[in-house]
């Protein structure tokens, strides 16, 4: 894939990535994530993520 092709991608909000090395690709299908996926190395990550994931929402409740 071209450097100008990702270019173009990534100034339309696109993220192109190679995941033959990622053993996980978490979909967060939910309101406020608008489909966004997570790559992770490996299952351990997942715990990783929960933890972030509570943390931010603690975060915006806390904002409001």
């Amino acid at each position: 894939m071209s450097e100008d092709i990702k270019n173009e991608l990534a100034d339309l909000g696109f993220q192109l990535v190679d995941i033959k090395d990622k053993e996980w690709l978490l979909i967060a299908d939910q309101e406020g994530f608008a489909n966004s996926c997570i790559l992770l190395n490996n299952a351990d990550e997942i715990d990783d993520v929960i933890e972030l994931h509570k943390q931010v929402s603690k975060d915006s409740v806390e904002m409001k």
